[in-house]
C-alpha cells in the first residue's frame, strides 16, 4: 500500500540516484558532495516547478546536510566546475546565495537507461525527466533580457567580465526587473569600491523594504 504523507516533505526526482550520480558526485568533487547537490535540487524543486533561480544562504544549506559552511562552498563551486550549476554567492554565508542548475543534464548513466531503471521501480513509465528533458528553448526575449544587463553592467563598471560575472548577471535578470538593475548598477558606482556584491545587496535590501510595505498596506486594509 503506497503511503500517502500528511506533513511537508523535501522531494527531488528519483532519476538522479539510479542514474549514478551519488558516486559520481562524491569521487569528482568530494564526499558529502551528493548531499549538498540533493539539497539543492529539493529547493529548486520546492521554489519552481520547471528548473530556475532559486534562494538560500550557504549556512542554511549546512544546517540541513551536516556539514560545514566552507565545505558546502567547495561542493557548490565543484558543481559549477561540471557545469551544473550557476550562482552568486555573497562573503557572508548567512546571507541568500542565489542559484540555476544549467540543463539538460548530462548523466553518469546514459538517460534511456535512467529512464527504465526508473521506469522498473515505480507503476507508472516517466514522462519527462527533470533537468534531462528540461532543453532550454531558444527565448529571444529572455535572451534579450540577459544582453541588456550585460550592457548596462558594461557601461557602469567598464569592459572586464568574465564567464563567473556572466552567470552572476543571468541570475540578476532572472530574479529583478531591468530597471531596478540599471538604477542599482548606477548607485553602486557612485561608492568608493563599486561591486556586484553591493548591486545584489541594494536589490534586496530594496525589495525586502516594498515588500514589507506592500504587507504592513494589507494589514491595514
Amino acid at each position: 500500500m503506497s503511503r500517502i504523507l500528511d506533513e511537508p516533505v523535501a522531494e527531488s526526482p528519483l532519476w538522479l540516484e539510479v542514474a549514478g550520480y551519488p558516486a559520481y558526485l562524491n569521487e569528482k568533487i568530494r564526499s558529502g558532495a551528493w548531499t549538498v547537490f540533493k539539497k539543492l535540487i529539493e529547493l529548486d524543486c520546492a521554489a519552481n516547478a520547471r528548473p530556475d533561480v532559486f534562494s538560500a544562504s550557504v549556512a542554511f544549506i549546512a544546517d540541513r546536510v551536516g556539514l560545514d559552511a566552507k565545505v558546502v562552498e567547495r561542493v557548490i563551486r565543484g558543481l559549477r566546475k561540471e557545469q551544473l550549476l550557476r550562482f552568486y554567492l555573497p562573503d557572508d554565508p548567512d546571507e541568500e546565495a542565489m542559484f540555476q542548475f544549467i540543463t539538460p543534464f548530462r548523466p553518469p548513466t546514459p538517460p534511456e537507461t535512467a529512464r527504465e531503471r526508473v521506469a522498473a521501480l515505480t507503476v507508472q513509465k516517466p514522462e519527462r525527466l527533470r533537468y534531462i528533458d528540461e532543453i532550454p528553448a531558444s527565448d529571444p526575449a529572455a535572451d534579450s533580457l540577459v544582453q541588456q544587463v550585460v550592457d548596462a553592467y558594461l557601461g557602469a563598471f567598464g569592459p572586464r567580465i568574465n564567464s563567473f560575472v556572466l552567470d552572476e548577471l543571468a541570475l540578476l535578470a532572472g530574479r529583478f526587473p531591468l530597471d531596478e538593475i540599471r538604477d542599482a548598477f548606477a548607485r553602486a558606482v557612485q561608492t568608493k569600491s563599486p561591486s556586484l556584491w553591493r548591486v545584489v545587496a541594494d536589490l534586496r535590501s530594496r525589495r525586502r523594504r516594498v515588500e514589507g510595505i506592500s504587507r504592513e498596506g494589507k494589514g491595514h486594509a
